[in-house]
């Protein structure tokens, strides 16, 4: 399973052109997370109805990109296995039909690692932006890792 974290304010065209082109990955074991910091186009209201499948947390407008990113992420932490993966994505990028099975099959050609891929931004076709993918694994900071420097 892979778990897609994507905090939203606002910009509800760009969110729903997101959620599209991950609906419309070939690889369909995939559960998205939004974290909805207090827009105010009605966002949590058209992801619920245009987007069902979507699971929407509410913010109180301060939590910004990085606090709504972390709100995902601790809520799929609390679900996710040891064999899931987590997938921070921008609201405002759109992903290529194969970008999720690509990245499958690339974690698992390299586990226990941090992968990032490259996204398109939808208001901006030719600018590219880093995201993460993240397979679940112990802290490299436990006893039985230690760091690779």
């Amino acid at each position: 399973m892979i778990f897609i974290a994507i905090p939203v304010f606002n910009r509800i065209e760009f969110t729903c052109e997101c959620l599209e082109s991950i609906r419309s990955q070939v690889y369909k074991e995939w559960t998205v997370v939004v974290c909805d910091d207090g827009s105010k186009d009605n966002t949590t209201e058209i992801i619920a109805s245009s987007f069902p499948e979507v699971i929407i947390l509410k913010g109180n407008g301060n939590l910004w990109w990085t606090g709504g990113t972390n709100e995902c992420v601790k809520f799929i932490l609390e679900r996710a296995t040891v064999n899931d993966y987590i997938f921070t994505l921008n609201n405002d990028t759109v992903l290529l039909p194969e970008t999720l099975n690509n990245l499958i099959k690339f974690g698992s050609l390299h586990p226990n690692s941090i992968v990032a891929c490259g996204n398109y931004f939808i208001n901006a076709r030719s600018r590219l932006e880093s995201t993460a993918f993240i397979k679940r694994f112990k802290s490299p900071f436990s006893e039985h890792h230690r760091p690779l420097y």
